[in-house]
């Protein structure tokens, strides 16, 4: 029965602990891969597009209760073609990772570059499910063109993993995420509270709030302004959903879905620290169509949407829960979050700086720093040139995501 079920349990994670010596002594500033195997990623549904196993990378810290854990981004796919074609990449699939990463901003282990958590548990989990980290899908169909959306679930086999290494115990966890990893931050903060109840658990989402209420250029010239959303991903990718906003809205549960980070944002009862570019490159180019070249209408519409990221970020400043903020006015996406304690600087803190003081309660009230100046590149410490990702994104004339794919 169950015991007998939890007795194999333990002894495959036992055997896949022995097999990579996890949490190893020796520390070399690099992150390990471990890689599920077959049978723990099918018990626990861990997979990434193409079927092959999930995993994590890890080192460990000195101080074993505390612990970070990193989603990465990397876009998302919607179409057969689009996904299939991920599937034999990274992001799509285990089979060719790396046996090591070097560990960067809030998951790197070395003091100079982080300097508040350096010696924490670093938990990093790669993106290999291209939905943003909400998926559940368990058996692929063809309504799901036979690839698994498994995101949520590849980070719940994580937490399911660490279960007898200390994680129940922890004292503190931040799990934060970057782009795609932002976006799932948001989504599963909650649901990773929720598992850790005894643990102080706080949420750091990095270029994740998609969208503000904007709409794509081509509907901005026509002076058509109805908001920017996404009410198909969460079928497609049978989203995991956060509970307090679908109580709220159970006949319209899109609106607690992938990219509706402003509707969602109400409903999360978890502290956050939120890091975001005023005028996010990849949100402007990549998906509502803003033009690179330097033109007037380019300007106005990233000026249109700095106000509206700015009006929807108040929802932070005013936040019952003491949220706090980091957002430049820099022309950029994820790449000033990694600078992390060399990034611009707002008021005299670097975003390491301002976490660490929202974190530690070292300031005398919340710490939620925006730049002051509302055009775009008015922090001297921007980045000279628009740090972007690679992402497509297609959009049909009339501004619908049927068709829309990131890759």
């Amino acid at each position: 029965g169950s015991s007998r079920a939890l007795l194999r349990m333990r002894v495959v994670r036992s055997l896949i602990f022995l097999a990579t010596c996890i949490f190893c002594v020796e520390c070399s500033g690099e992150l390990k891969l471990l890689l599920f195997n077959s049978t723990f990623s099918a018990l626990k549904n861990a997979r990434c597009l193409d079927g092959s196993p999930a995993g994590f990378y890890y080192s460990q810290g000195s101080q074993d209760r505390k612990w970070t854990i990193h989603l990465e981004g990397g876009g998302l796919c919607n179409t057969s073609e689009a996904c299939h074609e991920r599937a034999k990449t990274n992001f799509g699939s285990s089979t060719n990772w790396p046996s090591s990463i070097q560990g960067v901003a809030i998951f790197s282990p070395y003091k100079e570059i982080n300097p508040d958590f350096w010696d924490w548990n670093h938990i990093f989990l790669p993106y290999c499910t291209g939905d943003v980290w909400t998926g559940t899908i368990e058996k692929p169909t063809n309504d799901t063109f036979g690839l698994y959306f498994a995101g949520h679930l590849h980070l719940a086999a994580v937490l399911d993993f660490l279960d007898d290494y200390g994680i129940n115990s922890a004292t503190d966890v931040i799990l934060s995420g970057g782009s795609a990893g932002g976006i799932g931050t948001f989504s599963n903060i909650d649901y990773v509270a929720e598992r850790l109840k005894n643990s102080r658990v706080i949420g750091n989402p990095w270029a994740g709030w998609y969208f503000p209420n904007v709409t794509s250029y081509f509907l901005w010239q026509q002076n058509k302004t109805f908001a920017y959303t996404d009410k198909a991903l969460y079928v497609l990718y049978k989203s995991y959903l956060n509970r307090n906003c679908v109580a709220q809205h159970p006949k319209d549960q899109w609106y607690c879905g992938p990219l509706n980070v402003q509707k969602l944002y109400p409903y999360i009862k978890t502290p956050l620290f939120v890091a975001e570019n005023m005028f996010d490159s990849n949100q402007l180019f990549s998906a509502l169509g803003c033009p690179k070249e330097n033109t007037t209408k380019s300007n106005d519409f990233m000026l249109y949407f700095g106000a509206r990221m700015r009006l929807g970020i108040a929802e932070i400043l005013n936040s019952s829960k003491k949220d706090g903020l980091y957002m430049p006015s820099c022309l950029s996406h994820i790449g000033t979050m990694y600078e992390f304690t060399a990034s611009p600087q707002i008021k005299g803190l670097s975003f390491a700086q301002a976490l660490g003081d929202w974190y530690f309660g070292r300031a005398a009230s919340p710490v939620q720093l925006i730049d002051s100046c509302y055009y775009v590149q008015c922090n001297p410490g921007c980045p000279a040139r628009p740090i972007l990702n690679k992402a497509k994104h297609h959009m049909s004339s009339e501004g619908s995501t049927q068709k829309a794919v990131w890759h």
